[in-house]
């Protein structure tokens, strides 16, 4: 009965450790993903940061150019 008990809880053992060694792996996946997420945030953030700049800069530009328009040749800008 007590060698039962022995190879019951020396059994235990042996799953628990399993167990933890799952869970400290999972917890590991978890960060590395959380730090991919993160990742991917910031380099779309900087990405949505630079087409909002080009968009500003093409709007502006485009803004002078019809301003020149304007002035110097207006019959271009007729809408007939």
């Amino acid at each position: 009965m007590l060698v039962a008990l022995a190879s019951f809880v020396a059994a235990l053992v042996v799953v628990v450790r399993s167990l933890e060694t799952r869970l400290a792996d999972a917890r590991r996946t978890i960060e590395v993903l959380n730090q991919k997420i993160g990742t991917h945030r910031a380099v779309y953030a900087w990405l949505d940061a630079c087409e909002q700049r080009e968009q500003r800069v093409v709007g502006s530009a485009r803004r002078e150019l019809l301003s020149e328009l304007r002035c110097k040749e207006p019959h271009l800008l007729d809408q007939r």
